[in-house]
């Protein structure tokens, strides 16, 4: 893990952790993934496209492994740069 800012929380919520006789009688906060994950996911969905990776694959003789690491860093870079434009 990094000390990079993460952005906190995307789907934070509670998380039941006892019953009695099927009534919550004890709760626990749960962070679910960070935005800064959710931002990377949503990014990796325009990065990954099958045009993008034979163009990857042509313009850098790129095998798959080495396509799927790029798109990953920057999907990342692209999450890094949302955040911090989102705490201008």
């Amino acid at each position: 893990m990094t000390d990079k800012n993460n952005g906190g929380a995307a789907y934070p919520f509670e998380q039941i952790t006892e019953r009695c006789g099927g009534v919550p009688t004890n709760w626990k906060n749960h962070s679910g993934m960070t935005l800064r994950d959710y931002f990377a996911a949503e990014s990796l969905k325009g990065f990954n496209t099958k045009e993008n990776r034979t163009s990857m694959k042509k313009k850098h003789g790129a095998n798959a492994d080495q396509i799927d690491t790029l798109i990953a860093k920057a999907s990342y870079l692209m999450a890094d740069a949302m955040l911090k434009e989102r705490n201008k």
